[in-house]
């Protein structure tokens, strides 16, 4: 076969285990032949973990699915030369594919590849909050009053100001985006969503499709909603929608499709 591949099998027990057995042998010898019963399991101990089996466990797997105990699994996981992964679920006439999506590794934390090259075709994702305490008063979505509970409880070092930016800028890589297909902004005054002109408010909100808008922040100004929702979007290229879409959204390679709500 000529590629290394590296296989393994998690025991499991077989309605028969020596008639399981033979029939993995027969249909698969290079894995059968290191497979053995041990206390009532069959088991997998391959003199070398990395051997030249790829794709020869498709057979073994269809075996196992016959005969393994029901109400009972056995996990096969592979992994080629190529760092390319994956694996099977085998239950008692029944399979399940396990895919792995590749990772790239953060400053945030490890976040599937396709999102990273998105993140790097869009440029870096910075953000910097204009909302300044003096100027804009208590930020709408961290009062400060909790701010202050924070600190009596010794939860936060931090002062009001530099506490809420903190917050501002981890909620920003804290959302989740797995299905979303765009970032809404909209102005606001509890609990309706209004024209800017009304709004006490301005809310980010993410959507998937058919699913509710979920609100994700709140802010004070218009210009404070819209900084955080062009480095959201940044993060993996999503549209912007909303009754507040200008030109100020045309920027930084991130699309804006400006929708007037009524």
């Amino acid at each position: 076969m000529g590629y290394s591949y590296t296989l393994s099998f998690t025991t499991f027990q077989a309605d028969d285990n020596v008639a399981c057995l033979k029939a993995i042998r027969e249909a698969e010898p290079e894995i059968g032949d290191y497979m053995e019963i041990v206390e009532g399991d069959i088991v997998f101990y391959p003199d070398d973990s990395t051997g030249k089996w790829r794709n020869a466990e498709d057979a073994v797997i269809c075996v196992i699915k016959n005969h393994i105990i029901p109400g009972s699994t056995c996990t096969v996981y592979w992994q080629g030369e190529d760092d390319e992964m994956g694996g099977t679920l085998i239950g008692r006439d029944c399979i399940f594919d396990i895919v792995y999506e590749p990772m790239a590794v953060t400053e945030t934390g490890n976040i599937p590849l396709h999102e990273a090259k998105a993140m790097l075709s869009q440029g870096s994702v910075t953000y910097r909050s204009s909302w300044n305490l003096q100027t804009h008063g208590p930020h709408v979505f961290f009062p400060i009053e909790e701010w202050r509970s924070d600190v009596a409880n010794r939860d936060t070092l931090l002062g009001y100001q530099e506490s809420v930016k903190h917050n501002l800028e981890s909620l920003l890589h804290e959302i989740d985006l797995e299905g979303v297909n765009a970032i809404e902004v909209a102005g606001c005054t509890a609990p309706e969503v209004l024209n800017e002109a009304d709004a006490e408010f301005f809310s980010v909100y993410t959507r998937q499709p058919g699913a509710a808008a979920q609100c994700e922040c709140d802010f004070n100004t218009k210009a404070q909603a819209l900084e955080f929702a062009r480095a959201l979007a940044a993060r993996t290229g999503i549209p912007i929608h909303g009754n507040l879409c200008d030109h100020e959204l045309q920027t930084d390679g991130v699309e804006a499709d400006c929708e007037q709500q009524a």
